[in-house]
Formats: structure tokens, C-alpha cells, sequence
């Protein structure tokens, strides 16, 4: 996950918003209260990896608030890891029409609200 606070300028006013960028299902879990992928734990390394993944998770995520979730503009990192950077044109490409899905659908629903 990785996220960015911004001003974003809609047409009722400066609003403060974050972006965030994760993958699909971890958009799922925040913004639609997705159930979160189960495990398999076979054996105690898979369950210190599965703790070390939770602990990190909640770090990132335990700044928000109830209501952050209305000015977050959720963008699909589409499994690109931060620290990956041999990315191909094409992908950078995927990535770059993401960002763009993901801010015309906040928007979509931003203005779809009773004012």
C-alpha cells in the first residue's frame, strides 16, 4: 500500500483527499468491508509470515479514521510492488489508465451524492 495525501479541487470546493494505491482486494476490504483472503498455515514460518503481513497491514492502515474511506481515492496498484522498478512500457502504460479509473470513479461517485 502506499499513500499519498493531496487537495483534490471538485466543483463544491477544495476538499482534502488522500490517494491509495493497493490492489484490488486489499480496495475491497477498505472501501466495500470485503472479507479479507484466508491462508493456508502449514507450518510455524507461514505463520510468522502471516503475522509479520498482518502487523504491517495494521500499521498502514491504523491512521484512518470511520469516515476516511469518503475522501479516499483508491487507485488498483495492480500487484506492482513499490520496490519493483523493471517495469515494462506496457505495464506503466496498465498502471498510468488505473490511476485514471480511479480517480473518474471517485468523482462519479463524489457528484452522484445528495448535496
Amino acid at each position: 500500500m502506499t499513500r499519498c495525501d493531496a487537495k483534490v479541487w471538485h466543483s463544491n470546493g477544495l476538499s482534502p483527499a488522500r490517494f491509495r494505491l493497493d490492489t484490488k482486494d486489499e480496495i475491497s476490504m477498505f472501501r466495500d468491508h470485503a472479507e479479507p483472503a484466508h491462508r493456508q498455515i502449514d507450518s510455524f514460518f507461514d505463520h510468522a509470515l502471516a503475522l509479520v503481513e498482518t502487523i504491517l497491514d495494521a500499521q498502514s492502515s491504523s491512521h484512518l479514521h470511520s469516515d476516511d474511506w469518503q475522501r479516499t481515492i483508491y487507485i488498483d496498484s495492480l500487484g506492482v510492488k513499490t520496490t519493483q522498478f523493471d517495469l515494462t512500457d506496457e505495464l506503466k502504460n496498465k498502471l498510468v489508465e488505473s490511476g485514471k479509473t480511479g480517480v473518474r470513479k471517485y468523482f462519479e461517485w463524489l457528484d452522484s451524492r445528495p448535496q
